[in-house]
């Protein structure tokens, strides 16, 4: 079969678009997500979350809620279309909320690694649940893609309370904010087909903590292999005809 010069950009084209084109979040594209009193704390490109009423200490009794519907990429601010749920279960005070800790930090040793170091003003509030589940689901992922969650749990109590992870797919782990650096993770995550990977805090009669979040969109590997190889043989056919 021959191949025209002039058809291989359209060719590289429709192959790059078969990849990105209805993708919300591409391929090494970072989620930075600061949960917080104040509308905005954390330096750069961070989701500052929000969720206190006023004239509270940033307690709510709503059992499910969005807490951002367009998260923004930490590259360059702009938006990404996937958003973040949360809700509660199970019996006993059915309180989430965020509150502030009169430690600024757990100290440097805390990082995720796609930006290193998570900023003090990252980890001087934290997201709690008490005596429930909480359910964080992010919702409108590119299913071709798969997914590295990682998340800080600590708080500046001494007495600080266990809790277990679970992500889509059913991979778990146990959270003990005792541990230092409390940075936790996930790695490798597929969607559930339908665009939403979920993270369940279950705390039983304790409570759970959540500083910040990282999501992170990862190459799936038979995606670029495909393309790398196509790619390869539409350059091959140029040296062929030359």
């Amino acid at each position: 079969m021959k191949i025209h010069i002039q058809s291989i950009p359209v060719a590289i084209c429709m192959l790059a678009g078969t990849v990105t084109a209805s993708a919300a979040i591409t391929s090494g594209d970072v989620i930075a997500i600061d949960f917080s009193k104040k509308a905005s704390t954390t330096p750069g490109n961070w989701n500052n979350i929000v969720t206190a009423q006023a004239g509270d200490a940033g307690n709510f009794q709503s059992t499910s809620l969005t807490l951002d519907s367009d998260l923004i990429r930490l590259s360059d601010g702009a938006a990404t279309g996937i958003g973040l749920d949360v809700a509660s279960s199970g019996t006993g005070l059915n309180t989430i909320g965020i509150g502030g800790l009169t430690v600024v930090s757990e100290g440097a040793t805390a990082s995720f690694s796609g930006i290193g170091a998570v900023p003090d003003t990252a980890q001087v509030d934290v997201f709690y649940v008490t005596a429930n589940n909480a359910t964080f689901t992010f919702t409108g992922l590119d299913d071709s893609l798969t997914y590295d969650l990682e998340f800080q749990s600590w708080t500046d109590t001494t007495a600080r309370d266990q809790a277990t992870a679970t992500i889509t797919g059913g991979s778990f782990l146990n959270v003990d904010p005792n541990d230092s650096p409390s940075v936790y993770a996930f790695n490798n995550i597929s969607t559930d087909g339908s665009g939403n990977i979920e993270l369940v805090l279950a705390t039983g009669s304790d409570a759970a903590h959540i500083n910040a979040l990282q999501l992170v969109a990862i190459p799936e590997p038979s995606t670029v292999g495909f393309l790398f190889g196509s790619v390869a043989l539409i350059l091959s056919a140029i040296r062929r005809r030359s």
